[in-house]
């Protein structure tokens, strides 16, 4: 697709009013809003990682996850690459090295490539239990951890208390602006506090994001049971309509991979018709799957699905195989200013 029918696309996609997905669309002046109602009228900003603010932040995530401490950093990609320097540099292994012991083993919870899939809780138990006992770190990529803890029905510090060292993100799932925490023991955070300043990610100021993950964490955390429960009844819909597959089925968490036996530009063309007819958007864009006819969208059910009842999921999806070629059963159902 050339860059002007994207830009088309997404101009489309853009004035919806309901989203299937995710939390909707995040204006930047009702983020800003969001962000001076949460910040009290008393606190002050952080400089350079210090100040009452990001520090008591800091302390609430390590408790949340029961590790000693916690840093709060701009990014995951510059957490996931502190807490493995750490590692191998205290294994003193080069992990290019082939054959060579191992200095951490990394695992991601749950596995978005998989659809949000997720490993029983004894199988979790026993892989982090063979890297203790071969001399690695185990390591948490919980990018998505709070997706996680309604499948395992356990805390998450029980969760993270497998692992050596973990990290989680405020912007997946959570939705706040950006921004990650990496949490281990003392030591190891004292080191990584070092490795952030090395990174360039200790900015002299990070209030913002420290208070849109603050809000954002206390808004959804207890929500994401909610998530899932609906993420079911979605999948249930989706099945039930022919072309239309999912997995893991029934999903794991509230994350999804959904499958449509269709050709990929006949979907997104009947996608954004039924943006602009109805202003409701359904994916954003489809993942490649290697199998002719058949295209794929990642699902992750929030706070926006609250708009769409499965009835009209169901009406919506119907549609958009019908618009883009798929045969289906005659209905009595239409979907339109009627059903809202």
């Amino acid at each position: 697709m050339i860059s002007t029918e994207k830009e088309a696309l997404e101009d489309i996609f853009l004035r919806c009013d309901r989203f299937l997905f995710g939390h909707g669309l995040q204006r930047p002046r009702a983020v800003l809003a969001d962000l001076a109602e949460e910040a009290g009228a008393d606190e002050e900003p952080d400089r350079y990682g210090q100040g009452s603010l990001i520090s008591d932040f800091e302390r609430d995530i390590a408790v949340l996850l029961g590790k000693e401490a916690a840093v709060f950093l701009p990014s995951g990609t510059m957490a996931q690459q502190i807490a493995l320097r750490i590692w191998s540099e205290h294994k003193r292994t080069d992990l290019h090295a082939t054959p060579g012991p191992l200095a951490a083993l990394l695992l991601e919870l749950p596995q978005r490539e998989i659809g949000g899939q997720l490993p029983s809780w004894s199988d979790l138990e026993a892989q982090t239990t063979w890297a203790n006992e071969h001399g690695a770190a185990a390591h948490m990529d919980g990018a998505r951890l709070w997706e996680s803890g309604p499948f395992y029905a356990r805390s998450y510090a029980e969760i993270a208390g497998l692992f050596d060292s973990a990290y989680v993100s405020f912007y997946k799932g959570i939705g706040a602006i950006a921004g990650a925490a990496l949490t281990g023991p003392a030591a190891f955070i004292a080191e990584a506090r070092l490795w952030q300043r090395r990174h360039g990610g200790n900015l002299v100021q990070l209030y913002p994001f420290v208070l849109s993950a603050r809000a954002t964490l206390r808004r959804r955390l207890e929500k994401f049971g909610a998530y899932s429960q609906r993420a079911l009844a979605v999948a249930r819909v989706l099945c039930s309509i022919p072309g239309i597959s999912v997995k893991p089925d029934p999903p794991q968490t509230n994350m999804m991979h959904v499958y449509l036996r269709c050709d990929a530009e006949a979907l997104m063309e009947a996608c954004a018709e039924i943006a602009q007819t109805e202003r409701v958007l359904l994916f954003r864009r489809l993942i490649p799957t290697g199998v002719p006819g058949v295209a794929a969208f990642e699902l992750a059910i929030g706070d926006a699905a609250e708009a769409i009842t499965d009835q009209e999921i169901g009406a919506y999806f119907k549609q958009l195989m019908a618009r883009a070629g798929v045969q289906q059963p005659a209905t009595p159902l239409a979907v339109g200013s009627a059903m809202r």
